[in-house]
């Protein structure tokens, strides 16, 4: 069973993390990639990309074709050109217009629009807007975290979605998993599967509206969450995804060592990461104490607060592993899908009361143990290789 996942955020914080990423003050044109970066860098219609397309600017416009993946961060983002691989867009103002995209979407930004266009493969979108036109086709499932969504599209594959307010008329040949306070479907929408959402009220759903099993309504974990709540929420996924994307997108074989780590050697793991979380602070005090010591002391202690923040991360993939591909190895060509399915379980299981903070400690002790042995690991293969 696939699955794939709301309210405003600050808009500019994703174009300047995906900017700092992308961050090149050139241009320049090479086989294996093509960087642009200017106010208003524009890919034209005649014009064609052989390799990888990485830009940023205030307005971005790509009209072109692209043969590889297409990573965009910038204040308004129009594409209406041709990519044949992975699209990834950071943006305030994000526009897909008759666009056609054969691999996977992931788009952030404060309003989104996606219409005539087809896309080949799965979507994740986190914004505080978004419109899904039905003349737009999506082969694989879509995951939205959104805090208002109009989603009228043909979605090949289940959708996925947490927005304050959903309103479809999509023909969906999946199931659909919805967690919101306002849900309609439409006398349009088609459902070729079972219906599970989560909310204080009962969706408004058309009595002509097609669904082929079951619907099913399960309450909010907490009853009534104050506004504030959803937004922290809302804004943590977000922020997860788009540092999971970063993550994977630079170190993507290191994340899949740490994941294997935690899948076959949990134990060791949680061992090892108990005693890096009591001792690193520890030694971290006692270097900074002394003054030969006091930069090392407060380097250390930086990357220590730094693996804890990031170890989510790690512990949301493994969970995507465990879920959706079963802990196999073979997901290298899903690691997108995996992510987003790994961040939704893991803000879920941490929702929980009382379960919730025992399973972060527990997260954090085993994610800190398993970077403990990957990088013993390395420090012993690097010092063998020296001695050779």
């Amino acid at each position: 069973m696939s699955r794939r996942t709301n309210i405003q955020y600050k808009k500019a914080f994703v174009t300047l993390f995906l900017t700092m990423v992308f961050s090149t003050k050139f241009a320049t044109h090479v086989t294996a990639a093509t960087f642009i970066a200017e106010n208003a860098p524009k890919l034209n219609k005649e014009e064609t990309v052989d390799g990888n397309f990485y830009s940023r600017g205030n307005l971005v416009s790509v009209n072109g074709t692209i043969h590889g993946n297409a990573y965009i961060a910038g204040q308004t983002v129009t594409i209406t050109g041709k990519i044949d691989k992975d699209l990834t867009v950071a943006g305030q103002n994000i526009i897909l217009d008759e666009a056609s995209i054969s691999g996977d979407v992931r788009l952030f930004g404060g309003e989104v629009t996606i219409r005539k266009s087809e896309i080949g493969d799965e979507v994740i979108v986190a914004a505080a807007k978004l419109n899904i036109g039905k003349d737009t086709k999506i082969n694989g499932t879509t995951m939205v975290a959104s805090g208002e969504s109009v989603i009228d599209a043909s979605i090949g594959e289940d959708l996925i979605t947490a927005s304050g307010s959903l309103s479809s008329s999509a023909i969906i040949n999946g199931s659909v998993y919805i967690g919101g306070r306002s849900i309609s479907l439409s006398p349009e929408a088609q459902v070729q599967g079972d219906i599970f959402y989560s909310s204080d009220n009962k969706a408004q759903i058309d009595p002509s509206t097609k669904i082929t099993g079951q619907v099913h309504q399960f309450p909010p974990l907490q009853s009534a969450p104050s506004n504030n709540h959803i937004r922290l929420t809302i804004w943590g996924i977000l922020t997860s995804l788009v540092l999971g994307f970063t993550i994977i997108s630079l170190f993507y074989h290191k994340t899949y060592e740490l994941s294997q780590i935690l899948i076959e050697r949990t134990w060791s793991s949680f061992g090892w990461g108990f005693a890096t979380i009591i001792l690193t602070p520890i030694i971290s005090v006692l270097l900074i104490t002394t003054l030969i010591g006091l930069p090392l002391g407060i380097i250390t202690l930086f990357f220590y607060i730094l693996a804890i923040y990031i170890s989510r991360i790690f512990m949301a993939y493994t969970l995507g592993r465990l879920f959706i591909g079963r802990g196999n190895t073979d997901t290298s060509q899903r690691r997108w899908y995996t992510l987003g399915a790994g961040i939704l379980a893991y803000f879920i299981i941490t929702s929980i009361p009382f379960i919730g903070p025992i399973f972060t400690l527990f997260s954090i002790t085993l994610v800190l143990g398993a970077m403990f042995i990957e990088g013993r690991h390395w420090f012993i293969s690097r010092n063998v290789k020296e001695n050779n």
